[in-house]
C-alpha cells in the first residue's frame, strides 16, 4: 500500500531530524510522526476491510445466485447483485480516493522533506486525516447512491474514534510545546 509507505516516509523523516541531545525537541515531532503512521495504517486497514468484503460477497455470496430461479426467492438473488454492485462501486471510489491522495500526500512530503519541523508535521498530519475521513465516508455515500440505502456503515467504523482522538491529541500536544 502506497499510504502505508508514506506514512513510514514521514516518520523515518521524523526520526533524522530530531536532535536527541535536546529532549524537548523531540516529543512533538516524534507524536505527530507516530500519529501520522497511525492514520496512514487506519486508510490502509480501510481499504483492506473493503477489499476483504468485495472478495466474500464475490465468492461466498454466489449461493444467492441459486434463488434467482424461483419466484418467491428471487429478491434474494437481486438483493445479491445489488450487494455486488455497491461494494465495487465503494471499491472503485476507494481507489480513486487512495490514489489522488497518495500523490497528493508524496508531493507535500516532497516539498517538505528538507526541514522536517513540528509546523510541516501538522500540516502532513491534517492532510492525512482529511485523506482518513474521506476514504472513510466517500465510498459509502456513492455506494449509497448506487442500491439506494445506507451500505456498509461499518466497514473501517472501529477506527475512526481512535484516528479523531489521536489526532486532537497529537494537534493539543503540538500546540503546549510551541
Amino acid at each position: 500500500m502506497g499510504v502505508l509507505n508514506l506514512g513510514m516516509q514521514v516518520y523515518q523523516q521524523a526520526l533524522q531530524h530530531v536532535n536527541f541531545l535536546q529532549p524537548e525537541s523531540i516529543v512533538a515531532p516524534i507524536i505527530i510522526a507516530v500519529i501520522v503512521l497511525i492514520v496512514s495504517a487506519l486508510i490502509a486497514v480501510n481499504m483492506i476491510l473493503l477489499l476483504c468484503a468485495a472478495w466474500i460477497v464475490l465468492y461466498a455470496g454466489l449461493i444467492f445466485l441459486g434463488f434467482g430461479g424461483c419466484r418467491w426467492t428471487s429478491d434474494m438473488a437481486i438483493s445479491y447483485y445489488r450487494m455486488v454492485l455497491g461494494v465495487g462501486v465503494a471499491l472503485m471510489t476507494m481507489q480513486l480516493i487512495i490514489g489522488i491522495g497518495v500523490q497528493f500526500l508524496q508531493q507535500l512530503v516532497a516539498s517538505t522533506s528538507q526541514t522536517l519541523d513540528a509546523s510541516q508535521l501538522g500540516i502532513l498530519l491534517c492532510a492525512t486525516v482529511i485523506l482518513a475521513v474521506i476514504s472513510h465516508r466517500l465510498p459509502q455515500m456513492v455506494a449509497g447512491m448506487m442500491v439506494g440505502g445506507g451500505h456498509n456503515g461499518a466497514i473501517g467504523g472501529v477506527g475512526m474514534m481512535t484516528l479523531f482522538a489521536a489526532g486532537m491529541t497529537g494537534m493539543s500536544l503540538a500546540g503546549t510545546q510551541w
